[in-house]
């Protein structure tokens, strides 16, 4: 749907009906549960947007201790450790947004 300025609105503020608001701990990061990615994070608040998904990997952290932060196009992102079509999925974050926990789209 667009408005009288022509903007197309995508997202009319609600979330998806699978997606959940979450202040789970894992990994010592916030996170999502097991099995679900996370959408969307308000770091300040420590609240993470997660949504289900078929994810049964092993989850990595990045950076892993003494190295540096993965990059992608001059942003954080998970390192792509799969050879698949979707790249990795943050499942989790630190409060600072400095460390993520990752893993493969399976």
């Amino acid at each position: 749907m667009t408005n009288s300025a022509g903007i197309l609105r995508v997202n009319n503020g609600s979330l998806p009906t699978s997606c959940t608001a979450t202040t789970l701990t894992r990994n010592g990061l916030g996170s999502c549960a097991a099995g679900a990615y996370m959408q969307g994070a308000h770091l300040g608040a420590g609240i993470r947007i997660c949504c289900p998904a078929a994810l049964n990997g092993t989850e990595i952290l990045d950076p892993s201790p003494g190295q540096s932060s993965t990059q992608q196009e001059g942003m954080h992102a998970c390192p792509g450790t799969t050879s698949g079509p979707l790249p990795d999925f943050v499942t989790g974050t630190s409060s600072s947004g400095d460390a993520f926990s990752c893993i493969p789209e399976q």
